[in-house]
């Protein structure tokens, strides 16, 4: 798949260049997961949705466009609690990575 940004996909990608906009997600799961099972789960969520196998590059004529080769499957990292506030200092590390 290639594709140029449509008008609000480029202008999203402007604002993230002059002010990036990140974002964490969280969720208390209560029992045990099987990480091979949440791993999958993203892999299919990634194969029904078209964008989430996309990442963007610059053109030959220095257009921004959607392109699917090269795409990295979503990351997933599994950490052990330590304490009661672990979970707050991991979302602000996250905060502070490029999307």
């Amino acid at each position: 798949m290639q594709r140029l940004l449509g008008a609000s996909e480029h202008t999203a990608w402007l604002h993230d260049r002059d002010r990036p906009l990140h974002f964490v997600l969280t969720a208390q799961i209560a029992g045990e997961i099987d990480v091979t099972d949440v791993k999958r789960s993203l892999l299919c969520v990634q194969q029904k949705h078209p964008l989430l196998r996309t990442r963007i590059v610059i053109d030959k004529n220095e257009q921004p466009m959607f392109v699917s080769e090269g795409v990295s499957e979503i990351p997933l990292r599994v950490l052990e609690r330590r304490d009661e506030e672990h979970w707050c200092r991991e979302v602000e590390r996250e905060l502070h990575q490029p999307f």
